[in-house]
Formats: C-alpha cells, sequence, structure tokens
C-alpha cells in the first residue's frame, strides 16, 4: 500500500490568487539523494520546510495555508502551519488495552515539542525511510508531492477487504490515508 503525507500545491490560484495544499492518496517517486537528509528547505515561491526523523515526516510552511486533507487530525478544508505524518506501531505492545483517540496521539505529539500554530496530521507504520517526493511544475502551478508506502498490506483503494471472525471481536486500529 502506498501512503501519501501530502501535496503542497505552490503558486497562485487562478481563481483566488491565493496559495494552498492539497493532500493525496497514491504516488511513488525516487530521488535517494533527497531522503538521506533530515532537514530541508523545500525550493517555491515561499519556504517550506521539511522534518523526517524516525518517528514522523513534517512539513512547515512559512506562511498560514488552506489544506485539504482526510487527515484525522484537522482533517477537512482549514488553514494550517503545517502537516504532520507520524509513525505508529504496526501492532501496539498491549493489544488488549484500549488505544487513546489518533487526535489526542497527535497533539500530545506537538505538544511535546513544542510545536505551534495549526497542524494536519495523520498516522502511518510505514518507514519515514521510505519517503520519497517530486515536484512538477503545470500552467505555473508547482505541485510537491511527499509519500511514505509500506506494503505489509498490500491493497489498493477499492480493493475488497477480507475479515473472518469466529466471534464478534472488533479488529484492532490500523493506518490508511
Amino acid at each position: 500500500m502506498i501512503k501519501a503525507m501530502s501535496i503542497a500545491r505552490c503558486g497562485r490560484s487562478i481563481r483566488s490568487g491565493k496559495s494552498f495544499a492539497l493532500p493525496i492518496v497514491f504516488c511513488f517517486f525516487d530521488r535517494y539523494d533527497f531522503y538521506r537528509q533530515t532537514m530541508t528547505t523545500i525550493p517555491t515561491h515561499f519556504e517550506l520546510q521539511l522534518e523526517r526523523t524516525e518517528g514522523h515526516i513534517r512539513l512547515v510552511f512559512e506562511k498560514t495555508l488552506p489544506v485539504l486533507s482526510s487527515a484525522v487530525l484537522n482533517g477537512g478544508w482549514v488553514h494550517a502551519d503545517a502537516i504532520l505524518n507520524l509513525r505508529v506501531p504496526k501492532h501496539p505492545e498491549n493489544p488488549n488495552a484500549p488505544l487513546e483517540p489518533p487526535e489526542k496521539t497527535l497533539t500530545g505529539y506537538c505538544d511535546r515539542f513544542g510545536w505551534q500554530g495549526v497542524t494536519v496530521g495523520m498516522m502511518t507504520a510505514a518507514s519515514m525511510n521510505s519517503l520519497r517526493m517530486a515536484q512538477n511544475q503545470v500552467h505555473g502551478i508547482k505541485t510537491i508531492v511527499l509519500v511514505t508506502s509500506g506494503l505489509s498490506n498490500p491493497m489498493r483503494a477499492g480493493d475488497r477487504s477480507e475479515y473472518r471472525s469466529l466471534d464478534n471481536t472488533m479488529p484492532g486500529a490500523g493506518t490508511i490515508n
């Protein structure tokens, strides 16, 4: 399964003249020199700063931007200062223990680092080392794609999901963006 962290569509909207960022669901690119770095400034007409650690990928905007997202934290159409993709364990340490709501996990993570402003947040079990990035410009609109991917559950959107149960036990939490 390939998961997208975000697309930052940089440039001016033809209608409003404003900049904005959008998420996507499927993409894969391969530029290895970029992925060895932990902090990168992405060249656009305004600054985007990308931070990659073992635990997260965070894209910080120089100025607040409108973001359209299906993310669990601040999803929908919001004005955001950053996008966070948090790595979570594929299997929780104690599978029988209740998990805290994803919004609380993401907010707590941001608080621990002292990050200010509105963050659009999502979670993945994919390695942060799987991050890939590509940029393209069409008709004066620059698009930047950042993607993480994991292949332990290779399904596509629209595939039938398998579910077998001999009792009424609900499956554990999972990630898909």
